[in-house]
């Protein structure tokens, strides 16, 4: 045991084998990170921290607009979130329609998990999961309104829907 930078010996016999500790510490930490990464996505949005705007460089976050008690999810562009309306082309676009181009386009190159049968029986944190599996970032160019989608090395090179 170290008491301001000075050891002194142990009352009892160790409880975990040399390294144990380290290893654990380790595990802990990564697990930290998916929590954190996690708990930003609360909304749990499919495409949550993979989808970009192409007008403007940056991410497209998730939000809703609610209406007589209804939830409309999209994503904006983080400049128009910050900066205003006025700040990029792209804007924003409904969740439900670039989440479904974005599955089709998997769908015709990963079969397995993403047909609908399989898919639709997963809960939302194992969809965000396998999406975020294979898809490494999904760029969206509001003025071509086309979606680029660049999968990880293990998965599928570059396509655009």
């Amino acid at each position: 045991i170290q008491h301001h930078g000075k050891p002194y010996p142990g009352e009892h016999a160790a409880i975990l084998v040399p390294g144990t500790w380290e290893r654990v510490q380790t595990l802990m930490a990564q697990g930290l990170a998916v929590t954190r990464g996690r708990a930003r996505n609360k909304h749990l949005a499919l495409l949550g921290g993979l989808l970009y705007c192409e007008s403007c460089a940056t991410r497209m976050v998730y939000t809703y607009a609610m209406k007589n008690g209804r939830k409309y999810p999209y994503y904006l562009c983080l400049n128009v979130q910050r900066k205003g309306w006025a700040a990029c082309p792209t804007k924003s676009l409904p969740a439900r329609a670039i989440e479904e181009s974005v599955l089709g386009r998997i769908r015709e190159g990963q079969p397995g998990i993403f047909e609908p049968a399989v898919w639709e029986q997963l809960d939302r944190a194992r969809q965000v999961q396998a999406i975020q599996a294979i898809v490494e970032r999904i760029g969206y160019d509001g003025t071509a309104r086309q979606v680029s989608i660049r999968f990880r090395a293990t998965a599928k090179p570059e396509t655009q829907v």
